[in-house]
């Protein structure tokens, strides 16, 4: 799961990161979160990082590796 902010000068790395990964076949979920900044995960009361959170629950138990 790769999570970029809209407004983040790192977003075109993140965009390309999961670009190259995909291309290797790597299963992921990319999302760019519209609006949000660099950091918006910090402020979890804010509406972009609850509904980011709770992705990353429902996302990470069926991606983890049991062993």
């Amino acid at each position: 799961m790769i999570l970029n902010s809209d407004i983040d000068p790192l977003r075109a790395s993140g965009q390309q990161y999961g670009a190259e990964l995909a291309a290797a076949g790597v299963d992921l979920l990319m999302i760019r979160e519209v609006g949000a900044y660099h950091g918006y995960l910090n402020e979890p009361d804010s509406t972009a990082a609850a509904r980011n959170i709770s992705r990353m629950e429902s996302w990470l138990p069926s991606h983890l590796d049991p062993n």
